[in-house]
């Protein structure tokens, strides 16, 4: 509860805090953690297929180097030009593509975004509801 506290006071620099508020910081604090935990279980796998697929290519291109039959050496030349030309990534709607740098750079400007609101105290001024 005392490391609570000592985040709460930093977050308001100052100040005692009703019982409200605290339950206000502390829901927000596990919804980020509980959204953060939802999107790592989305971008995951994603990178693992990414990672794999990588793993699929130098694979490939050893065994274009060191197989001895021709015809076998031909069609995984084939296969493995496809892989070059056809990038696989996970991309929704093609706006994006899902990948640990996107969602580093994501929580990045939401720390921002949420410090900038801190320092200027825009939560006093600014109307907001919680339902």
């Amino acid at each position: 509860m005392s490391t609570l506290y000592v985040t709460l006071a930093f977050l308001k620099l100052g100040g005692e805090f009703t019982y409200e508020e605290i339950a206000e910081y502390g829901f927000i604090v596990t919804w980020i953690f509980y959204d953060g935990a939802l999107i790592s279980l989305l971008v995951e796998p994603c990178h693992q297929t990414h990672a794999e697929l990588q793993k699929v290519k130098v694979f490939i291109s050893h065994l274009l180097c060191f197989w001895p039959d021709r015809n076998f050496r031909s069609e995984l030349s084939h296969f493995y030009n496809e892989f070059v030309n056809n990038v696989i990534v996970f991309s929704p709607l093609g706006v994006f593509t899902l990948t640990r740098k996107f969602i580093v750079t994501v929580i990045g400007a939401i720390i921002t975004f949420i410090t900038i609101i801190q320092q200027f105290h825009l939560k006093d001024t600014l109307p907001v509801q919680i339902y």
